[in-house]
């Protein structure tokens, strides 16, 4: 519900980044895989509205569009880890299509997640003894 509106969308993507700090941005893609709305201004200069930018061809070189197409089943993908542009950074993508009331997919929603965080997470598990 709601308008979809540059702004709008701009703020509640930046929400959803301060409460995940480990999502390190997040686009919301149209049906083609064109960026409609970003929430990390390193992907765009204008991350409340980046009309006609893809990102089809970003790693992983995987179209969502194709995949979510190909498999309309699928609510949900996660990517392999990607290597980032840092030393040592590893980047996940996740992605869902966002769908109308009937079914048709009108965009994808993608987060960009520091892998270290799930690294960080899981080290802190204490297996016990036997565990490994």
């Amino acid at each position: 519900p709601g308008e979809r509106n540059p702004e709008s969308v701009g703020q509640l993507l930046q929400d959803q980044l301060a409460q995940l700090p480990f999502v390190l941005s997040m686009w919301v893609l149209d049906a083609q895989g064109n960026l409609a709305f970003a929430a990390d201004a390193a992907l765009t200069s204008d991350p409340m509205g980046a009309a006609n930018t893809s990102v089809s061809d970003r790693k992983p070189s995987q179209s969502y569009a194709t995949l979510f197409a190909n498999e309309p089943q699928r609510r949900f993908t996660i990517s392999l880890p990607q290597p980032g542009s840092k030393p040592g950074q590893w980047l996940i993508q996740a992605a869902r299509p966002v769908l109308e009331r009937d079914g048709s997919t009108t965009g994808f929603v993608v987060a960009v997640l520091d892998a270290r965080h799930f690294d960080t997470l899981w080290s802190q598990i204490d297996l016990g003894k036997e565990g490994s």
